[in-house]
């Protein structure tokens, strides 16, 4: 298996993801749109298992997960071939609008996806109001280096560990959010739990102070 081939906590988050926004699908739509939000390369995608192609084989076991933490219904309630959401909750988290310092109050039967908090509009307008839209572990601004088609990208990332989340989650946008450049949130969520802000500007740290090094020995 290729050493980046992602954990399985990644696979069910991106597969939950998945149910959220469309209710139902059916097996090969989960297959087919997992793989391209994990962007799995050929090589990962040709990968066996006991009989069964990897990916596919991580995937099932995601959704095998889902169904005994009742969000998926199981395949006599749904239908044959057909994962599917338990009834009501498609619906987003509840929330207010929030002024700097107020906290959001989000509302779910089950715990939830770091990302469900990260996408929520108002949660991530107070967080990017108060940091701003530069990201807080390399400092890459898009509208510095594209002008007005970067103004306002920036991811939003939830600091709390999905395990500390409750049924009913308060969001303090200022404190539990920070934006990240898509790279640097990627690499956030290269392990679970993800690694902190302060984590990647040390490894960046001591990755330019390691290239800096080299460069010297070299003189270059």
């Amino acid at each position: 298996m290729p050493s980046d081939f992602p954990p399985r906590s990644v696979i069910k988050r991106h597969l939950l993801e998945l149910v959220l926004d469309k209710g139902s699908v059916t097996i090969s739509q989960a297959y087919e749109a997992v793989a391209n939000s994990l962007e799995l390369t050929p090589e990962h995608m040709a990968l066996w298992r006991s009989g069964n192609l990897q990916y596919q084989h991580e995937i099932r076991f995601a959704r095998d997960d889902l169904q005994r933490e009742g969000i998926l219904k199981s395949f006599h309630e749904a239908g044959r071939g057909i994962w599917e959401l338990v009834d009501g909750l498609r619906s987003r988290p509840t929330s207010m609008p929030a002024e700097e310092g107020e906290a959001i109050l989000e509302g779910a039967v089950h715990r939830v996806t770091i990302s469900r908090y990260e996408r929520n509009p108002e949660a991530r307008q107070a967080c990017l109001n108060h940091h701003g839209y530069r990201c807080l572990v390399c400092g890459f601004d898009f509208a510095k280096a594209f002008g007005p088609l970067g103004q306002g990208v920036i991811h939003v990332h939830h600091l709390v560990a999905l395990s500390e989340i409750s049924e009913t989650y308060v969001v303090d946008p200022i404190h539990d959010l920070t934006p990240l450049c898509p790279n640097c949130h990627q690499m956030a969520h290269r392990r679970d739990p993800a690694f902190t802000p302060e984590e990647l500007r040390a490894m960046r740290e001591g990755a330019m102070i390691s290239a800096e090094t080299v460069a010297n020995a070299m003189g270059e």
